[in-house]
Order: C-alpha cells, then sequence, then structure tokens
C-alpha cells in the first residue's frame, strides 16, 4: 500500500508519504502527522490491478477505508452502451 499527499486539484502529488505492507488478513494502518490534508492511498499486489482511493483528512482524525483488488485475469467493468434516441 502506498500513499501520498496530493494537491487540493486531485492531481499533483506533494510526494510519497509512506509504503506499508498489509497484514495476513490484508489490513493495514499509518499515522500522519495531525493536519489538514488530502492522501491517495493505492493497493496493489501481484496478478491484480492496482486501486486507489483519495481520502481528505482533517486534523487529529480517524479514517476507515476498503479498497477491493480485482484479478488482472478478470475482465473490467465497462459502462453499458446507452440506446441511441
Amino acid at each position: 500500500v502506498v500513499i501520498e499527499r496530493i494537491g487540493a486539484d486531485g492531481k499533483s502529488t506533494a510526494g510519497k508519504v509512506g509504503e506499508y505492507m498489509t497484514n495476513t488478513a490484508g489490513e493495514f494502518s499509518f499515522r500522519l502527522p495531525g493536519r489538514n490534508a488530502l492522501y491517495r492511498v493505492t493497493a496493489s499486489a501481484d496478478g491484480y490491478r492496482p486501486t486507489s482511493k483519495d481520502i481528505d483528512v482533517q486534523k487529529n482524525e480517524r479514517r476507515n477505508i476498503a479498497l477491493t483488488l480485482v484479478s488482472k485475469d478478470k475482465p473490467e467493468k465497462t459502462e453499458p452502451e446507452k440506446p441511441k434516441e
């Protein structure tokens, strides 16, 4: 799991904050200095597509998030085609 601090625009990165390994249940935790910030949490594993989630953390706030990895062998979800009028 990689944690990056990102800009208010949600695009620019202020740099990697840390890289963590999950436990056998796929859980992880991390602590950062108490300040308002926007972070991008990205999980990846061999054989799976990486997935990310942006979280807006306020001073001294505790956040729980869930990320689900999908096998690279599984087709990507696509939006159904809308009928033409």
